[in-house]
């Protein structure tokens, strides 16, 4: 199907739900949350932990698995992403728990944030209200409460911005807020040459779309860009409802690679796409340049994805999430699917229910 991205008409027919509009605010979004936690006055003790947790699950936890890849080389303590039930056991009152759910019921979070309260540790919750902020604030702890009628997947600037300026105010964000601000103009200024009536010659993310129609993308990317690939896989799954794998370098080369003869007819729709970023080790450019290699003797296609002129770490994670967004909004307009409506996940969700 032939699909011009160059065409509004196109795109109001199929985003019947305005997709676009959360997605075009992401820049928006980054400031109003940082602003919002730098205003306010967060425990003195939170500077003392010695370990952060962040709970989250999807677009929520997302958030702040992108932020702990900014901070990951300065960072002077542990920072882990938990996406499950539960707390871990090591959990006490030295743990910094954070966590976020954007619609405030995500049964998973709540119940790690309820098993963080008994084992004593620190609490932050991030949220646009319902049970997380009730719990919040029966627990007497401090939270951020954002407004947005969307999808979990469509505020993560909200997420991610909170998360920053938390990150800041208790030493583990190294950047100045200059710094932070720059990027986040940077992000904004990258945003409206992705916008639907910037033509197709010359945005990024139509160009990538387009590729990667009728394909089955398989992302690579350094360990510490893991959440990129991450944000990029679900992203293609939940706005185009695409399958789409990501594998992790330099780990893939020494299994994944191996298996790339059978079966002779994948060979035809697999596209590999390379996040490559200047801040990756000069042997990681390798593995991927020498991947690309293998790749071509196979006959099997791929294709570099970066930024080229983000000036630190921070800036080319954020654009990168942002292209991600993009490329995936356009992507459901070729398929001719509502980027918004998520009917498997919607599913499953409401068969627990019914097993309560």
């Amino acid at each position: 199907m032939n699909i011009n991205l160059d065409d509004p008409k196109s795109l109001r027919q199929t985003d019947t739900s305005d997709m676009l509009s959360h997605i075009a605010d992401f820049p928006n979004q980054l400031k109003k949350g940082w602003d919002d936690i730098q205003k306010m006055a967060l425990p003195s003790y939170f500077a003392t932990c010695d370990r952060i947790i962040i709970c989250g699950m999807g677009g929520s936890g997302i958030g702040g698995d992108l932020v702990r890849s900014v901070v990951l080389s300065d960072a002077n303590k542990p920072i882990e992403i938990h996406r499950n039930y539960g707390i871990p056991n090591y959990t006490n009152r030295k743990t910094l728990v954070i966590a976020v759910s954007h619609s405030g019921t995500t049964e998973e979070t709540l119940d790690a944030f309820i098993s963080a309260r008994d084992a004593g540790g620190q609490l932050f919750a991030i949220t646009t209200g319902s049970e997380l902020e009730r719990l919040a604030k029966k627990f007497k702890v401090p939270y951020y409460k954002f407004e947005h009628k969307g999808q979990p997947r469509a505020a993560l600037g909200f997420m991610m911005g909170a998360i920053l300026a938390v990150f800041k105010k208790i030493g583990i964000l190294e950047m100045t807020e200059d710094q932070v601000i720059k990027a986040f103009t940077a992000v904004k200024d990258y945003n409206e040459t992705l916008f639907p009536d910037s033509p197709h010659r010359k945005n990024q993310a139509k160009q990538v779309a387009n590729d990667l129609q009728g394909s089955l993308p398989i992302i690579y990317a350094s360990e510490r860009f893991t959440p990129l690939a991450l944000r990029w896989r679900g992203q293609l799954a939940e706005n185009s409802k695409e399958i789409a794998f990501y594998d992790i370098l330099p780990a893939v080369n020494h299994n994944f690679t191996a298996g790339l003869d059978f079966p002779q007819e994948a060979k035809q729709i697999l596209k590999f796409l390379f996040l490559k970023s200047k801040f990756d080790l000069p042997r990681i450019a390798a593995r991927q340049k020498i991947s690309a290699e293998v790749f071509d003797k196979k006959g099997i296609a791929h294709k570099n994805i970066e930024i080229k002129n983000a000036e630190n770490v921070l800036c080319e994670i954020l654009e990168m999430s942002l292209l991600a967004d993009y490329t995936s909004y356009y992507l459901s307009i070729i398929n001719n699917v509502d980027p918004t409506k998520i009917e498997n996940i919607d599913f499953i969700k409401q068969r627990l229910k019914e097993l309560e």
